[in-house]
């Protein structure tokens, strides 16, 4: 077994907190942005958008190819370049 994905749970940033049409392209900038850092540190941005029935307004998930190390790396050197806060990460095991 190893560690395959993470999901990555968290509130927007509150510059990034507004109606869905006055913020969609900046939106759009942030995560093109998240996914080029990630992916510079052998992290592969799968899929985000705002998961339903919880209090977390976004969900990122991430494909770690196996180990965690990039992903804890990333977060250390990205963490307030990121567009969110009050992160809850969630390991997904892959067999």
């Amino acid at each position: 077994m190893k560690i395959g994905y993470v999901m990555v749970f968290g509130k927007m940033k509150a510059d990034l907190y507004r109606p869905a049409e006055s913020i969609k392209e900046e939106m759009n900038k942030a995560f093109k942005k998240l996914r080029e850092t990630a992916e510079k540190q052998g992290l592969k941005v799968l899929l985000w958008g705002g998961p339903l029935g919880m209090s977390d307004e976004l969900v990122v998930v991430f494909d770690v190819g196996g180990s965690m190390d990039n992903y804890l790396k990333f977060l250390e050197e990205n963490l307030a370049a990121l567009p969110f806060t009050n992160m809850r990460t969630h390991p997904i095991v892959v067999m």
